[in-house]
């Protein structure tokens, strides 16, 4: 309070009549297709890698993992299945045929590769994918 004048004007509310018009502003628009549940789902039972890996997170893991799902392997107790989707914690796990879409969308900003890692970790996973996303923004000129 060395300034009682400043402090008190700082505070008093004044009337503000001026006009302003609303602003839309669009940020994060996409004309990418985004994926659905129901094409995760169909895609993963055409996948031959995950459509067994569906089965064990449904039925149960085996004492001997077949060579190429060794890599989920590791992460079998955060595997589960809901609504024909596996789900690894709390990420659906994406078909490799919807990878290089999902890629599409991540990268759709031009965010740069922490965003899009950032990003990733939160919706979705397979393997390789921070490799995959580093070489995607590796190629991008805008990145």
């Amino acid at each position: 309070m060395d300034i009682p004048h400043a402090d008190h004007l700082s505070r008093l509310p004044a009337k503000d009549n001026t006009h302003v018009e609303l602003a839309v502003n669009f940020v994060d628009y996409t004309e990418l297709k985004f994926v659905s549940a129901q094409e995760v789902a169909a895609e993963t039972t055409r996948d031959p890698i995950l459509s067994k890996l569906l089965f064990f997170a449904l039925h149960g893991w085996p004492e001997e993992m077949p060579a190429k799902l060794q890599v989920f392997r590791k992460h079998y107790l955060e595997l589960s299945a809901q609504s024909g989707c596996i789900i690894r914690g709390h990420r659906v796990i994406i078909p490799e045929k919807l990878r290089i879409g999902v890629l599409a969308l991540l990268h759709d900003m031009h965010r740069g590769m922490a965003r899009m890692k950032s990003l990733a970790r939160r919706y979705v996973w397979w393997p390789d994918l921070d490799k995959n996303i580093e070489s995607m923004v590796a190629q991008c000129n805008v990145c």
